[in-house]
């Protein structure tokens, strides 16, 4: 199941979402301030990743849920965004959250959600 929730506010999306999660993967491309300041978060139940580009982010899938935030602030090819889906269709749970809507993602995804 691939979620992709778009929304103006990312830290607020994030601080509903990651408490509710167990054991994830969270992939950004800048630094992880916004975990540090969820209530409630367990923090040893996280696995953090810097990734900076789509090649690097599917070698970094490996729990059964993944949070990815700003996806399109990627190099967004489509091979690799294609790769980078067959790889996220094997996982149980994905949240793709960003702040712009791109419509090739959307096709990809399961379910779109727009807050």
């Amino acid at each position: 199941m691939i979620k992709y929730i778009i929304s103006n506010n990312i830290n607020n999306i994030l601080i509903r979402l990651l408490p509710q999660l167990s054991e994830l993967t969270y992939i950004n491309s800048t630094s992880p301030e916004v975990l540090l300041k969820i209530e409630g978060l367990d923090h040893s139940l996280i696995n953090y990743e810097f990734s900076n580009n789509l090649q690097q982010m599917v070698g970094v899938i490996n729990r059964d849920t993944i949070v990815i935030e700003n996806l399109s602030k990627y190099n967004l090819d489509e091979f690799s965004l294609v790769q980078l889906f067959k790889k996220l269709g094997d996982i149980k749970q994905c949240y793709i959250v960003d702040n712009r809507k791109i419509g090739f993602i959307e096709l990809l995804c399961d379910e779109v959600v727009t807050v």
